[in-house]
């Protein structure tokens, strides 16, 4: 039952899955504390929201380290806040860091919401953490697609015709500094980074503080060996 007593905690689980930190569990006041055990499943990691308020997963953490929680959510019954939390699992009235993360509109589609955890220091003595979604107000709504993982990004540089390229790290985390580097080839100059249509630096050597996926593109121009001779 991971740990928790089920005579004086706030709440427990129905199920824990320690091996895998997979499974995703119902977290409930019992009957007396006014909170149902009314969850269903809809399909893979499928999860309704009717009378409980909550649904966790334990998650391993790390000290100063961001991480991205995603999930998709449709179907509200009406408008509903969702937040995300990080709990001490063995005391899960201690939290460690409280996001509001979604406003679910009623009756939409599929959506995808995404919420940033900068973690900083970790709670005292406290190894295991619950990850818990949070339904604020009354209704129900179908989550699905629910990932925690370390926020890491994906860096790129592509060369037009006339010069090669590299980057020093292609899987970068945030606020790391990654170095984009040209090399014009013969009969060729360096134009410039860019990101689309826009030129960020003019200098072949470009570091960036990484905070989001990067693909950067650099061009280069012909210049005519004769012109050169002739200047």
């Amino acid at each position: 039952d991971g740990g928790l007593d089920k005579t004086t905690s706030l709440a427990h689980q129905s199920s824990y899955d320690n091996a895998t930190y997979e499974n995703w569990h119902v977290w409930y006041r019992p009957k007396s504390g006014g909170w149902s055990t009314e969850i269903q499943e809809d399909g893979t990691n499928t999860v309704l929201f009717l009378n409980a308020s909550w649904v966790c997963q334990s998650v391993k953490i790390t000290a100063n380290t961001t991480y991205t929680l995603r999930f998709k959510a449709k179907n509200a019954s009406a408008d509903l806040n969702i937040s995300a939390s990080l709990r001490n699992l063995n005391g899960f009235d201690t939290t460690l860091i409280n996001k509001t993360s979604a406003t679910i509109t009623a009756g939409q589609d599929w959506t995808e919401y995404t919420v940033v955890f900068e973690i900083g220091e970790l709670l005292e003595g406290v190894t295991d953490y619950a990850l818990g979604l949070y339904r604020g107000s009354n209704g129900s709504v179908l989550i699905d697609d629910i990932s925690f993982k370390e926020t890491k990004y994906t860096i790129t540089a592509t060369a037009e015709e006339g010069g090669t390229v590299s980057v020093s790290k292609n899987i970068a985390k945030p606020g790391e500094t990654v170095a984009f580097t040209a090399t014009p080839n013969t009969n060729y100059e360096f134009d410039g980074w860019y990101l689309g249509e826009t030129q960020v630096s003019s200098e072949s050597e470009y570091q960036v503080i990484v905070s989001a996926d990067i693909s950067l593109t650099a061009k280069f121009i012909y210049v005519d060996p004769d012109e050169l001779l002739y200047d």
